[in-house]
């Protein structure tokens, strides 16, 4: 069974791609990525992007909510049983270095009585912010569609 894949651009429309998929979430809206899945019928992942709050991913089979939850939920990964199928939905989250963070990080550790290489190597460990998620959906133990989730 072939890995789905669709690409969202933040106008929303949807196109199947071999590339990495995206969906671009802004805080306080709701964006969506639809895809045809073989083994499903009609897939939608929706996540509304929370300020300074959880995001809430939603997953639609032949537009029935099926699966919801938090981001936190989607990290241990949320599971469900429709149409005689197992589904899985995982998303896990996607971690990138952030210079500003690292310095503040730093700087506190530095504050605390760390040492110099403490706290440098603290500060990269912990200077990093989630950039995004990347969802994968499996029925019955197959990945069926992958969406990478980004934070703008």
């Amino acid at each position: 069974m072939a890995l789905a894949m669709v690409a969202i651009g933040v106008a929303g429309a949807a196109a199947a791609s071999d590339e990495a998929a995206k969906l671009v979430v802004h805080p306080g809206g709701e964006h969506c990525a639809t895809q045809e899945l073989a083994a499903l019928g009609q897939a939608s992942l929706c996540v509304k992007g929370g300020s300074f709050s959880h995001d809430v991913y939603t997953l639609k089979i032949a537009r029935e909510v099926v699966l919801s939850g938090i981001d936190d939920d989607t990290t241990r990964g949320l599971e469900t049983d429709s149409e005689g199928r197992h589904l899985r939905l995982v998303c896990a989250p996607r971690l990138e270095p952030n210079d500003t963070m690292k310095g503040v990080v730093k700087r506190m550790l530095l504050t605390q009585g760390k040492s110099e290489e403490e706290a440098e190597t603290l500060a990269q460990r912990m200077g990093v912010v989630e950039a995004g998620r990347v969802c994968t959906l499996a029925a019955d133990g197959t990945a069926v569609w992958q969406v990478e989730v980004v934070f703008p």
